[in-house]
């Protein structure tokens, strides 16, 4: 699976914005039906094996949520922002905000 731009996630983000919420659980909905949990469940577990496997390696990410756990004040007050932050449509209002 390859990473779409960080501006044409955006662009996404910013179009479903006001979109109509019964045509987007309608089309999610449809896009369940063919879920394969026995699939899906394999590859979680080849996820956790990986990251597990690689523990003594910490990316900035994971020293970041190990320095601000979400059980914390500071990890509660940054998930927040974090959250604020999505519902922001437009990167300039979103930097601006930061």
């Amino acid at each position: 699976m390859t990473q779409k731009p960080l501006a044409e996630l955006r662009k996404a983000v910013n179009q479903a914005y006001l979109a109509d919420e019964q045509q987007l659980l309608t089309e999610l909905s449809a896009a369940l039906a063919g879920y394969d949990p026995v699939s899906v469940g394999a590859c979680a577990k080849t996820l956790v094996s990986a990251v597990r496997e690689n523990k003594k390696r910490q990316t900035a990410l994971e020293a970041f949520l190990q320095e601000y756990q979400l059980d914390s004040h500071e990890g509660v007050v940054l998930m927040a922002i974090a959250e604020a932050l999505l519902r922001i449509p437009d990167s300039r209002t979103q930097d601006l905000f930061l």
